[in-house]
């Protein structure tokens, strides 16, 4: 349950990686919410007991609330962030510079035209 939500590093580079990271945590928050209502009361009795059961029962009713809410707030907020890097996206797309070939040395030409050689008869 840990893994709910994204890393606050991995920002939406544009609007569509935002709406889907934002779905996803939507999603899984509105899962998580709806899984937790049967494995917390579970997991307090096999844990602890009766009364730990019970108080898993109201754990899972208090995340049936609150997981869908917080999934809710970070769908928001990375279909925001999403829109605020799109024009950032576009321009570095549109200015980047292309890298530099690699330069090629005098022996490497030497012994790529030797081994290209090699398996031509000539």
């Amino acid at each position: 349950m840990e893994k709910l939500y994204l890393s606050p590093q991995k920002k939406p580079a544009h609007i569509f990686k935002g709406m889907y990271q934002g779905i996803k945590t939507f999603l899984l928050g509105f899962w998580y919410g709806i899984f937790g209502v049967f494995t917390a009361p579970i997991n307090g009795c096999r844990n602890e007991g009766i009364k730990a059961g019970i108080l898993g029962v109201l754990k899972g009713a208090f995340g049936l609330i609150v997981h869908p809410i917080a999934g809710s707030i970070t769908l928001v907020t990375k279909i925001a962030v999403g829109i605020k890097n799109n024009p950032r996206t576009i321009w570095n797309k549109l200015v980047r510079k292309k890298k530099r070939r690699k330069r090629i040395y005098e022996k490497q030409v030497k012994n790529n035209i030797s081994q290209y050689n090699r398996g031509k008869k000539i």
